[in-house]
């Protein structure tokens, strides 16, 4: 009985890992994000593409960063107004 309960444990601090592994890469996207947003602002597009393009090798999912990205490529393909003005 006591050997069942030693590798019980096991699995759940694998997850308690798991766990503080995940908290761990949303604060440094959150981080990320934020500096791809300020240079965004700024009007510095090419520091923002990298940013938001390191967020979403972190969490490619993420819907700020996609937001983002598709805002940049209408900007480049000539609707630079439209792509910025919707913010």
């Amino acid at each position: 009985m006591a050997k069942h309960r030693i590798t019980s444990l096991v699995p759940a601090e694998r997850i308690e890992r798991a766990k503080t592994k995940r908290r761990e890469v949303d604060t440094k996207v959150d981080s990320i994000l934020a500096a791809g947003i300020q240079a965004f602002d700024r009007h510095d597009y090419e520091t923002a593409r990298t940013k938001f393009a390191e967020v979403l090798r972190a969490d490619p999912d993420n819907a700020s960063a996609q937001d983002y990205m598709e805002r940049m490529t209408v900007a480049a393909e000539g609707g630079a107004a439209a792509a910025v003005s919707d913010f």
